[in-house]
């Protein structure tokens, strides 16, 4: 705990909202200290923005969305051939040849893409890099700067897929032990778990809410991808990991337009005073997970319907063979 009083934080921070709302801030920041390269008490951190949640929210859909139509169609394509269901972590991307490895170059190189844009390509002509050690010639020197660890922290998310991705591409000409992708998978995803706990340390009851059902949401696609390794047969895991992927992406998107878009007056607490957004965050939240299951099922519906018309012409044939059967003695008969 600092020995800082409210006082000291305010005379140290250049705080805009009124006497109250910034002591407020000032009893959190003495929890939880941040400064400035110049020395300014952090009280008010920037912590992400709208981009930098709807951007890999849609991506974590688009993937998501990808892995249902390759496990729609690898599961009905199984049970027309007879053969015991098998999770996999990379699917042939739409009229592109299986052989090709398309998922496991994207996995590879879209992270990287985006640990950039986290701490670079975004910020070109804003702030520039966003550098983690404060220059020289500034009064914390040396020190880390607070105020970019955000950006890092999103940034490390991503290192694990990259691994994923290496370890996909290396399944693609050599034969590895069954499962270690999906093992690797699964801490491709815990990286981004154990970022998201203790990024959600910091924040407004607000904030640490939104962050804690995104928390809640990574837990279970790791753990389901994790199951998979052992149990690779059950496709109840792979639709757990897929509706995982889908309400983390669908719960980004949601967060940005709670807390950065442009009209945030819903989700204001007003300096922690009005719990309700706390309340209703939740009921959407709900709702999300209630349209994924139902999303998933009717995909799974038209799989049945799209990918198994050998199953209803064999049905066909055989009551036409049993209706000319029975027809036979007759004819015989005659």
């Amino acid at each position: 705990m600092s020995d800082l009083t409210v006082a000291d934080v305010l005379s140290l921070s250049h705080c805009s909202y009124d006497s109250s709302f910034c002591a407020s801030l000032a009893e959190k920041f003495i929890e939880a200290p941040m400064w400035e390269c110049d020395g300014v008490a952090n009280i008010q951190p920037g912590g992400g923005n709208w981009l930098g949640h709807v951007f890999p929210g849609s991506l974590f859909v688009f993937w998501a969305s990808h892995w249902l139509l390759g496990f729609v169609r690898q599961y009905f394509e199984c049970q027309r051939q007879g053969r015991p269901y098998t999770s996999k972590t990379c699917y042939r991307f739409l009229w592109f040849p299986e052989s090709w490895p398309l998922e496991a170059i994207t996995k590879f190189l879209m992270p990287i893409v985006n640990m950039l844009l986290e701490v670079w390509l975004a910020h070109i002509g804003l702030e520039g890099y966003k550098y983690l050690i404060c220059p020289s010639g500034t009064s914390r020197a040396g020190h880390i700067y607070g105020e970019n660890i955000g950006n890092w922290q999103h940034a490390f998310m991503y290192p694990g897929f990259i691994v994923s991705g290496v370890i996909d591409l290396v399944h693609t000409w050599v034969e590895i032990p069954h499962g270690l992708s999906l093992v690797f998978l699964g801490l491709g995803l815990a990286t981004p778990t154990f970022m998201m706990f203790i990024h959600n340390q910091f924040h407004a009851p607000f904030d640490e809410l939104v962050h804690s059902l995104l928390f809640y949401t990574l837990c279970t696609t790791c753990i389901c991808t994790l199951a998979e390794s052992a149990w690779p047969h059950n496709p109840l895991l792979t639709t757990g990991r897929i509706a995982g992927m889908f309400l983390q992406g669908a719960w980004f998107i949601g967060a940005a337009r709670m807390l950065y878009d442009g009209n945030t007056a819903p989700w204001d607490t007003v300096g922690d005073t009005d719990m309700s957004p706390l309340m209703y965050a939740p009921i959407l939240y709900l709702i999300l997970v209630a349209t994924v299951i139902v999303g998933i099922l009717a995909v799974f519906m038209l799989g049945y319907i799209i990918y198994r018309p050998g199953k209803w012409e064999s049905r066909m044939g055989k009551s036409l063979e049993n209706l000319h059967d029975e027809e036979d003695p007759h004819q015989r008969l005659g």
